[in-house]
């Protein structure tokens, strides 16, 4: 699976991600913390992903410089059913920086415990070894096409009020 969408944090990304993340019920509860890291002075740069495989909507997350440690994180997928995710192809933040020290990811959101995340390669959601591939399968939490429906639906707007 290759990165489609690949842009900085900057500015009005803030307000794109939130109407995204309302639009396919995130719970405002679950993000003001993982934004106000973006905006941290300790952050040397951040980036935000939002990957697609074969037309659908695989994952949305990020990965950040924060206080010394370098972190790739998915605190909003991510979301397929029966899919093995293969994420790859993701730079390293620095060019003397090879691994990322954590791996953090959680369960698209509202949490049910009927979500299955089964962790495979590397066996651990914080590894301090080198992050090659990582490999999960989730639940789906919505229907795919309704996912890929809202998220057309938000480009246009954003395109449109661009």
């Amino acid at each position: 699976m290759k990165m489609i969408i690949t842009t900085d944090i900057e500015n009005d990304i803030y307000e794109k991600l939130v109407i995204f993340l309302n639009e396919h019920g995130a719970h405002p509860y679950m993000y003001p913390q993982f934004f106000q890291n973006f905006r941290d002075s300790n952050i040397f740069q951040a980036k935000c992903y939002i990957g697609l495989s074969n037309s659908e909507i695989i994952f949305f997350g990020a990965s950040y410089l924060y206080k010394q440690e370098n972190i790739i994180e998915f605190p909003f997928g991510p979301i397929a059913k029966n899919i093995n995710i293969l994420i790859e192809g993701i730079e390293a933040i620095s060019k003397n920086l090879l691994e990322y020290k954590k791996v953090r990811i959680q369960p698209y959101i509202p949490f049910d415990e009927s979500l299955i995340i089964k962790i495979k390669n590397m066996g651990y959601i914080e590894t301090n070894k080198p992050w090659q591939e990582y490999t999960v399968d989730i639940d789906l939490v919505k229907p795919m096409n309704e996912i890929l429906s809202d998220f057309n639906k938000t480009q246009r707007r954003l395109v449109r009020y661009a």
